[in-house]
Parts: C-alpha cells; structure tokens; sequence
C-alpha cells in the first residue's frame, strides 16, 4: 500500500526571511532503531511512498467494514507491527527540529507466497523511476524494498516459489539484493552529481538498508556496495576539508557506520565459506568427488547437486581457491578502506587533547585519536572487544564466552618532522574478513602423520663379513603440511597525518611497534604439542603476521617474535595473547606460522641429516663425514679415524673394522688375513694368503670367510703300458707323415707355380703374333699341345735360336697347299684331279694325320737345314700332332682365318 506523509503547520517564528525556505526530511527508524530515509532535505511537504515493515510486534486492529483484514494476502497469525516514522524540518540557516512524539503506523504483514509479487512489482517501479533519472526516488524504493526484505524471516531450508519453480529463500532474497544494489550504483552514479550533504545521508541510507542481512549478500554486491560507501565518505570529506559545517555529520557517520558493520560482516561470512569449502576440498584425496552447494561467487566455482568436481588434484584446488580468495581479499580491502575513512570523518573536527572518538558494532571496535608528534612517542592504547559468542577457524577469535583485549604501544622515538599531529586508529575486528588461504605458510598437519627412510645403502650384518641392503635411518617421524590457521582477532593499526589520507606505513628508524594480538589456543593443539618433522626440521608456532597489501597476503616482513602466553590453563584458556614488535602499520593477526626445529617462528636453527636439531652430521656419518651411508666413526667400536678411513686394530678389516679374521682361527696358522674392498664401499672380500705348500680351502656360504689353509698333497700314478708304447711310437709316425705331406705340398706348389709360368709364356705369343699378323682376321686362334714349343716374342731375329715358325699368309697358303696335296695323295692315289673345296658350314674342321715325311714337306723352304731338322725332332717327340684348319665360309666377307691345335 502506498502512504501519503504531508508536514503541515510547520513555522519558524519570528519568521525572518533569511530563515526560509524550510526543508523536508522524510524518514522511518529500521529494526536497529537507525534512521532511513524517504527524502532527505526536500522542499516538498508532501511524500508518496510505499512503507516496509514494521520494527515492533503489535495487536491488529479489528476487520473493518472495507474488509482489509480478512484478505488472504496479508498474515495476522503472528499479529501486526508497528512502524516509527520521523520526521526533521530544517531553516536556511541549518536549524532543524523534529517531531517530538513519532508517528506509529499499524502494518498488516504480507504471506510468503505474497512477497515474491510485491517484489517482483516494487523491483518494475525501480526500473521506472531509473528511465524517469529519478534518484532520489529510487534511492528511497530502494530503502523500504530493502528493508522489506530485512523484515521476513524464514526458516532453514524453507523454499518459495518464484515463477512456478521453487527456490531457496536465501538464494532468492540474494538474487534480489544484488539486482537492488545495482541499481543503487545507477542511482548514485548518474543521477546523485554532484552530491549534496542530503545526497550523501540518502545514499548511506539506501545502502545500510540494501546490506542489511549480511548472509544474504553476494561478493559482489559487498564490493559493488563498499565503493558507493567509500565514494560518498570521500564527498563528504571533501566538504569537510572545503571549511563546510556539516550539521548531518552524524548521520553520516551512523549510516556509515550500520554499512560498515553488514559490509564487515559479510565479508567475514565469505571467509567462513571459504574456509568450509577449502576444508572439504583438500580433505578428500585426488580421486575423491565432492558433491554440494556452495555459493558460487565466493570461490568462483559453481558446485552445485548436479555437477561433480572431481578428480582435481591438490595443485588444481589450490590453484582454484587462491584465485577466489584474491576476489574475496579485494572485498575485504574495501571495506577496510571504508572504516578507514569513517575515522577519518571521526576525528576530523577533533582539538588535540580531546578525546578518542570511539565506534563500537557488532563486528569492529575502533578508537581513533589526534595526538601530538611529541605524544606520539610511547604512545600506547589497550581496550577490550565484546565478548565472543563462538571462535571457529572459520571465524577465528578468543576463546567463546571471553572478551578480546589488545595492547599497542609506539616507541620512544616515534617522532616525525613531516606534520605536527597524527591521527591514530586502532580498530579491532571481530568478525576477520580477509580470507585465511591467501598465505604461503605450511603447516604441520598432525592428521597426516608419515614415516621416511633414508635412501638404501649396505651395512655390516655381521661380523664375518656378511652384508645388507637397508636404510641407514628409519621411521623417522614425518608430517605432512596444510595452509597454516589464522587463530586470533584482526587488528588494525593506521597512523595518518592530521585530516590528510597519507598513512605512515613504516617506521623506518623510528623504532618498533609492540602489539599483543588475542587468540584462541584451542583452535590447533599442534603448536602446544611440538610437534617436529625429523626430516625438515619443521614445528608449527603462534606468533604475528601482517597483510602484506601490495602482494595481497599474509606475511612476516617487519614482525619480531618476543613471546607468547598460552592463557589461564584453569579458565579455557582465556587471555591468550602473542606479543610481537613490528616496523609497519596495516593489519595484524595472531596466526599459527612455520618454526624451526627450536621452535623459533621464521627461526634459521637448521636441521642435521641425521635428524638431530642444529647437529653437524656427526651422529650419523663416517669418518669422511657423508651422512646416512651406512659408515660411523665409532669404526665399530674396532678402529679409530684416520683421515676419511678407519684404521684398524688387529685381526679387524674392513672400512668401519667390521670384519673379524685372525692368522690362527682362519687360515688354519699356515697363511696371513687379507681383506680387499673397493673406494668406500661396505662389501669387503676376506680370505688367507696361504704359505708355500699349502693351499686355501674356501667356505661355505654359512662360514664366510672363515678359511683354512690345508697342506697340498702330491700323488704319483703309472701309465698303462699300452698307452706308454702307443704314444712312443704313435708321435714319431706322426711326425713323418707330416713331414711328407709338406714335402707333397711343397712339390705340387712349384708345378703349379710352373704351369702358370708357362701358360703366361703362351698368352704372351697370343699377343705377339697378333700384332705381327695385323692383316690376318682371324676370329679365334686356339693351340692345344702336350708338349708346347718356346715361340719367339715379336721381332724376334735370331734364327739360331731355334725361333718358331713365323706364319703369314704367304706361308699359310703353302702349307695349305701341300696340306690338299697330301690328302690326295693317301686318299685318292689313283685321282690326281684337284679335290673341290670343301663345302662344309662356317666353323667345320678337317682333321689330317701327318707322318714325319709329310711333316717335313709342311716346312718352309726358306728356312735353314739345321732348324728344319729341330722342327721335325720336336714333332717325332710329339705322340699326336693334329691341325685343324678353320676359316670363314665364303659369305663372310672376311679373309681366311687358320686354328692350329698342335
């Protein structure tokens, strides 16, 4: 329903001129009894608007004639409520008055089912006043819609249906706030410029309302919602530094103040979350699933019952949270940012000596203080926090049921020359909003416990020499690591010059900064108990970190650990603190960090290799000094270091005398012990060298090395006379036939030899006679003999020599001759016809027997008596002289050719 708020009869007697016009400031008090506002500094007396719910429980009026209170879409069960409106009337001058008695107006609830439709139409005229550049009308719509919204409960797990589908109502109600806050940011933005005073009021009005269920908001409207905050602060302060007297500036300071405590609040619910989600992620191993819902925009992953994550490995998750977390830190900054400012606006009208200005919420305590240069130094401020109705690592803080307390003292030479006065805000967060997963410390994680052995290496089994491969250390007590847990309260420190947003962010020379930080010890046990890794030296302490804004995490840069209290044993631990000293101002917590093997946060105290707190090795190494190889310089207890070696005593071998052998026992008295191994290696090679006639008996495997040295028995043995005689004679007929065979060889070698001589000999005539005989083209000449004449190489003129016959063709037509002749004649001795040429094919050979008449006949007669008598000797020696004659046929073409075979 829409109400009508008119201002009548307002006047401001005497009623001069300079006092007109009044202005109009419309408002209604929320369910924390702040101030909201439908027009804020308005000229119109006159307001149409719809109203929220109301802030107290009431009686309902009885059902009236015009039946408002039996319709079905209004809830009487629970009663009615009722609804405080204000009104504020202001002069030109800035005087203002305000209505003593505020009006109470009866408001009949709306059903579940009836909200999502108010809604959906108060979000259609929210719209209608953006397209209009009303934004002063949608900065109130969105005040009583908002806190429509702040005014309906329901229960866990209860659902509404929106559209025919049924939603969660926290989901829902989320949904709408962020689309709320949006329009917000377009209100401001484009049609609040420049803004007024009045403008700032409305703004920081619409915001508290819009943020005011912090588990319904979403990170981005918790970020969209702090820079409007921080925008309208930094007007403000812009005003305030112009010289204006701003007389709202505290309702700007409570509006702001109501935002920051939701905005806080918020951020430290994403923390929660987070720290919910991360837990379920990295409990389950590799190859787990993880099925549920979470909200989406906190870790930027959506995980929702019909969509599985899974197999993600730790790097993967890791991965996945620190980029959710680096969204969820630039949330928080922001709203620190803002706190920061409503110091600001705090203290800006303060007089040194006044004093602090003090903000107390449900989520953040702040003092801030202008204090001289000179007082600046040991400067030192201790309050308490409320008290604390739980502590979780998702929301770390004191033990439940006791209050945080926090001490900072400044050093003695804390003076600077730059401004005269400081402002100097310490603010205590209740609820911690940055997120605990933006830090690089491991912890030890005494869920996941371990065991480690050193790498295997051989070692003495005995003292005989017998030898094993095993680690030299094992079961060492290992740990695996987590991200290590914020315990304690945030604290913040920011020291700034008087009315100027310069920070002092380091101390530089000036000193250190003492702070004790409480927590809560009963969060992890694992710094109580000391737990340390034996193999990296690793302990989990409680000391303090700082955020580190420019690399957006947790660190210990500029911290010094001097102490810890553990708390009253006797009252749950409570008044635990940790007590640091820092070179920097920001934001401090008491967090669990990494220890050295001494327990000394961040300390350098290393560990050995042999497990020992800042040992050398020694406990564990050789005389060379290698840890874990199996080596000690005990020398087993047999020897002593000699350099990187052990020398012995006697009867002992070995690198560490770990081998027993004495002359007597184990070489029988007749040998010496020897042992042999390689560089410094375990396994050693004992045994006897034995004496002239005796030998060395080796051991069974089960008596090594033990070994004896036996005399050597010499025995004599006959042969049997058979193989005596048969090896007598036997080797000497061996020998001979041997002898003989190389002889044989040797024979065979040089006729071969020879007839190679003398068929070189021929093929050297082949080629003499054809370069004699260019003329003759003869295809082929071959001579076969038993007996073969030495034929002359060319040009050979020495007739005395017994040189063979030069054929040409002159003398093979002669010879030719006769050989026709002859053939007549023993033939055909009655014809002395001349026979026909022969007509037999190309390559046919007449074949002739020749005696020692006719063969001298074939002679030559140009050749001499006495070489004529040896041509027919050598033929009678010859038992078989046939020639053959071939020539070409009669087509060849070519002239006659002759082969000789003799």
């Amino acid at each position: 329903t829409q109400f009508t708020l008119s201002a009548e009869q307002w006047v401001d007697p005497p009623i001069p001129v300079d006092d007109y016009p009044l202005t109009y400031t419309f408002g209604y008090l929320d369910t924390d009894n702040l101030e909201k506002f439908f027009v804020v500094s308005s000229s119109r007396a006159v307001v149409e608007e719809y109203l929220p719910g109301g802030t107290t429980t009431v009686d309902c009026p009885p059902n009236e004639s015009d039946g408002i209170g039996t319709c079905t879409e209004f809830d009487t069960s629970g009663g009615c409520t009722g609804l405080f409106l204000t009104l504020t009337v202001t002069d030109a001058l800035g005087s203002n008055s305000t209505n003593l008695a505020p009006v109470s107006v009866t408001l009949r609830p709306e059903s579940n089912a009836r909200i999502p439709i108010t809604i959906a139409s108060r979000l259609a005229d929210l719209q209608l006043l953006i397209d209009d550049s009303d934004g002063t009308g949608a900065l109130t719509s969105i005040s009583t819609l908002s806190d429509l919204l702040n005014a309906h409960t329901h229960g866990a797990g209860e659902t509404v249906t929106v559209d025919g589908q049924s939603r969660d109502w926290t989901s829902y109600k989320t949904g709408v706030r962020d689309s709320i806050i949006v329009f917000l940011d377009t209100a401001f933005r484009q049609f609040m410029q420049p803004l007024t005073v009045g403008g700032a009021v409305h703004t920081l009005g619409a915001i508290a309302a819009s943020c005011g269920k912090s588990d319904e908001l979403s990170l981005a409207s918790v970020s969209l919602a702090s820079q409007v905050v921080f925008d309208t602060g930094n007007e403000v302060l812009s005003r305030l530094q112009d010289g204006a007297d701003i007389a709202q500036i505290n309702a700007v300071s409570t509006l702001m103040e109501s935002a920051l405590g939701k905005l806080v609040s918020a951020n430290s619910i994403a923390t929660r979350r987070a720290q919910t989600f991360t837990s379920k992620l990295l409990s389950n191993p590799v190859s787990g699933h993880i099925r549920g819902t979470f909200v989406s925009e906190e870790k930027q992953i959506l995980v929702t019952t019909a969509r599985t994550i899974g197999p993600m490995g730790h790097a993967e998750i890791s991965g996945a949270v620190i980029r959710a977390s680096s969204i969820q830190s630039v949330s928080a900054l922001q709203t620190l940012n803002v706190i920061e400012q409503h110091s600001r606006i705090q203290v800006f009208s303060h007089v040194l000596g006044q004093a602090a200005s003090t903000t107390t919420s449900s989520t953040w305590i702040d003092v801030t203080e202008r204090v001289a240069m000179a007082a600046l130094q040991s400067w030192s401020i201790s309050f308490e926090g409320l008290q604390t109705a739980s502590s979780t690592l998702a929301a770390p803080q004191v033990p439940s049921g006791y209050k945080p307390s926090i001490t900072a003292t400044f050093p003695t030479r804390a003076n600077r020359a730059t401004a005269s006065s400081y402002e100097v805000q310490v603010t205590l967060l209740l609820s911690n909003p940055l997120p605990f997963t933006e830090m690089a410390y491991q912890c030890i994680n005494s869920q996941d416990p371990q065991s480690y052995a050193s790498e295997p290496v051989w070692q003495p089994a005995g003292a005989a020499g017998e030898v094993v491969l095993a680690p030299f250390w094992q079961d060492a007590e290992a740990w695996g690591t987590r991200i290590c847990s914020i315990l304690g309260n945030a604290l913040v420190i920011n020291v700034r010059e008087f009315q100027s947003s310069m920070r002092l962010t380091q101390l530089d020379s000036m000193g250190t900064i003492t702070l004790k930080l409480p927590f809560d010890p009963s969060l992890r046990s694992v710094a109580q108990t000391g737990l340390l890794d034996q193999v990296t030296g690793l302990r989990t302490a409680v000391s303090c970190l700082r955020w580190d804004e420019i690399a957006s995490e947790w660190s210990n840069t500029g911290i010094q650990f001097i102490g810890i209290y553990w708390g009253d044993s006797n009252v749950n631990r409570s008044n635990a603190y940790v007590e640091c000293t820092t070179t920097h101002t920001g934001i401090f917590v008491a967090s669990e960090v990494i220890a050295d093997c001494a327990g000394v946060p961040f300390g350098d105290t290393p560990i050995d290799s042999c497990g020992v707190c800042n040992g050398d090795d020694s406990t564990c190494s050789g005389c060379d000094g290698l840890p874990n190889t199996g080596r000690t310089k005990m020398c087993n207890g047999h020897g002593a270091c000699d350099g990187n070696v052990c020398a012995c005593e006697p009867n002992y071998f070995g690198i560490i005398c770990q081998v027993f052998c004495r002359d007597a026992t184990n070489c029988s008295g007749f040998g010496t012990c020897e042992a042999t191994f390689e560089g410094m290696n375990m396994e050693t090679t004992v045994g006897c060298t034995c004496d002239n006639g005796y030998q060395r008996i080796d051991p069974t495997p089960d008596l090594k090395p033990v070994s004896s040295c036996q005399i050597i028995v010499v025995e004599e043995q006959e042969l049997p006379p058979a193989v005596f005689y048969g090896m007598a004679i036997g080797i000497p007929v061996f020998v001979i036939v041997a002898v003989l065979l190389c002889f044989l060889f040797r024979i065979s070698r040089f006729q071969l030899d020879k007839t190679k001589k003398m068929r070189g000999e021929v093929d050297e005539y082949m080629i003499s006679f054809s370069e004699m005989n260019p003329e003759m083209e003869n295809e082929k000449m071959e001579v076969n003999a038993d007996l073969c004449m030495p034929l002359p190489p060319v040009g050979f003129a020495n007739v005395d020599d017994e040189a063979p016959i030069a054929i040409t063709n002159e003398v093979m037509e002669e010879v030719e001759h006769k050989i026709t002749a002859l053939q007549l004649k023993r033939t055909k001795p009655k014809t002395s016809a001349v026979p026909k040429p022969s007509t037999r094919d190309e390559g046919d050979i007449g074949e002739l027997i020749v005696s020692e008449e006719d063969a001298a006949a074939l002679i030559p007669r140009d050749v001499t008596e006495d070489h004529r008598r040896n041509q027919v000797a050598s033929m009678r020696s010859s038992r078989n002289t046939v020639t053959r004659m071939s020539r070409q046929g009669p087509n060849s073409g070519a002239e006659k050719g002759a082969r000789l075979l003799l």
